[in-house]
């Protein structure tokens, strides 16, 4: 009896580990058998709502270092956000006398959008709308209130845009998005 006790007993690499017990068989009589004890009982449920919510914050930091370098500040990444906007939109150069000038990111890793405005004169706005590839200055769709809407031929990758030109507030305001 020894010996099968000692060969089944289970080695030192098994992770599971368990015990003999002694278990009453109708045909055999008194019977040694083992009992194994799982790790899974201990984890429980909390164990595993536990993973997942690790899993959960590792996606979550791998984002948002993945999108870092779109948060910074700074006169790069200013410059870097106008050359995207300008080549997706198909605009003209910003007219030199442009004033308030403004754009701001928005979006996922899978999505982007530029948006932004600037001001100047009106004839100098105008002047800008046709001088823009991407815009079609005959077909604005006029809004209400001085505001005339253009829809941007997209490029560079750009899924959909328009442009909006306030000419009592002599102001364009642009949005260009990806997807």
């Amino acid at each position: 009896m020894t010996r099968v006790f000692k060969a089944l007993q289970p080695g030192p690499l098994n992770r599971w580990r368990g015990r003999f017990r002694f278990a009453e068989n109708q045909n055999l009589g008194r019977v040694m058998k083992w009992v194994p004890r799982s790790l899974g009982g201990k984890l429980g449920c909390l164990g595993c709502f536990g993973i997942a919510g690790l899993s959960l914050v590792v996606c979550i930091f791998l984002t948002g270092v993945a999108t870092f370098p779109l948060w910074l500040p700074g006169p790069i990444l200013q410059q870097h956000k106008t050359d995207v906007a300008w080549e997706w939109g198909q605009f003209a150069p910003l007219p030199e006398s442009a004033a308030n000038f403004h754009i701001d990111t928005s979006g996922s890793p899978f999505t982007r959008t530029f948006s932004g405005s600037f001001s100047a004169d009106r004839k100098i706005l105008e002047q800008w709308i046709k001088d823009s590839p991407g815009l079609e200055f005959e077909n604005g769709e006029k809004l209400g209130s001085g505001k005339i809407k253009y829809v941007i031929t997209p490029g560079g990758g750009a899924g959909f845009g328009y442009v909006e030109f306030d000419s009592t507030a002599k102001i364009i305001i642009f949005t260009i998005s990806w997807s």
